[in-house]
């Protein structure tokens, strides 16, 4: 396969033009380019700068200026020209010795990673840091809880790559997405609870839960029922009322868990393995009045609404019709009555 660069010293100034304008570091494979065609490169990719023998001060600046980390191939250079760097991409500072506090500013406030690159970085650097980008605090030793309370306030699952975080930004955490409680081997009841009443699937995370935490995760969510083993009668019927599929992860049902998960929605019918006649019988019915319920709110309209009015005309006639009727005169036929 011929490579789309072979040759290219022999094309036309032109054609080399051509193809430096669409990959600067195309230049690689030119003898001796022309200064027009190195200015083309690194303003087309400033990395190109290290195919460039004789980098000339303009080359230099052109080059950061199109991408930050041409500074890693540039070795003289001043401390404008590494400002300039910093200022277009903040993790150009990795190659700067001794950068200034203000550089260190510049760099974290373009690119919160670039903290990466900063030995003991202030307080207020690590702010920044965080709240550039979150998942910069993996590059924190023993960061404050302040900062950490920062970072998860950007992404609560950034308490994932926090070393040794407290108790409290861990709770925070679960608070935000109950699912957090995966990341961490020691649960307190407390952390449990918090994760549950958040989102009920956080149970798959929880070794041998308590009968509380069984029961507040299928009250947020019954298929959490999926996560217990061998739930009690009660959990299943709250499991079915608060999501009528959770009937698909018990195991046997009984007859009443079965309508009742029915009653929610007729087809429960459909997760229900070898459902006797009794049972689909029960389903049937229950579509039907499901069926006639929707027929019933198809065929409202706002005009059947009644109103406030309306209804206090209805009590003004009903007390007239009341107050006419007397009593004396109703006669009762008992005969049909069945006691």
């Amino acid at each position: 396969m011929n490579n789309v660069y072979d040759n290219l010293n022999e094309k036309t100034l032109e054609e080399q033009k051509e193809i430096i304008k669409k990959e600067g570091c195309a230049i690689k494979f030119i003898k001796n380019p022309s200064e027009e065609l190195q200015k083309l490169a690194v303003q087309q990719n400033g990395l190109a700068i290290q195919f460039i023998e004789n980098q000339t001060e303009d080359l230099k600046r052109m080059a950061v200026q199109s991408n930050g980390l041409a500074l890693d191939h540039i070795f003289l250079r001043s401390n404008e020209l590494e400002r300039m760097a910093v200022e277009n991409n903040g993790l150009a500072i990795r190659t700067v010795n001794n950068p200034s506090d203000e550089l260190k500013r510049i760099a974290v406030e373009n690119n919160g990673w670039a903290i990466e690159y900063i030995k003991n970085p202030s307080e207020e650097l690590q702010k920044i840091a965080v709240q550039n980008a979150c998942y910069s605090i993996q590059h924190l030793e023993n960061p404050s809880e302040e900062v950490q309370q920062l970072a998860i306030n950007q992404n609560s699952s950034v308490v994932s790559v926090i070393k040794n975080p407290s108790d409290e930004i861990i709770k925070l955490a679960i608070k935000d997405d109950g699912m957090n409680i995966g990341y961490f081997k020691n649960k307190t009841e407390e952390m449990q609870k918090i994760a549950v009443q958040q989102n009920g699937q956080a149970l798959r995370f929880i070794d041998n839960p308590s009968e509380e935490i069984q029961n507040l995760a299928v009250r947020n969510d019954g298929n959490a029922i999926n996560y217990i083993e061998s739930p009690s009668e009660e959990l299943q019927k709250i499991a079915v009322q608060q999501n009528w599929r959770a009937i698909s992860y018990i195991e046997n049902p009984s007859d009443d868990i079965q309508k009742l998960a029915i009653l929610q929605d007729s087809r429960a019918i459909n997760f229900i393995d070898n459902p006797s006649k009794e049972i689909l019988q029960y389903a049937e019915e229950i579509k039907r009045n499901e069926l006639a319920m929707n027929s019933c709110d198809i065929g409202h309209t706002d005009s059947d609404t009644p109103t406030f009015e309306s209804f206090e005309e209805e009590y003004d006639q009903n007390e007239l019709a009341i107050d006419s009727i007397d009593i004396e005169e109703i006669e009762l036929n008992t005969d049909n009555i069945e006691i």
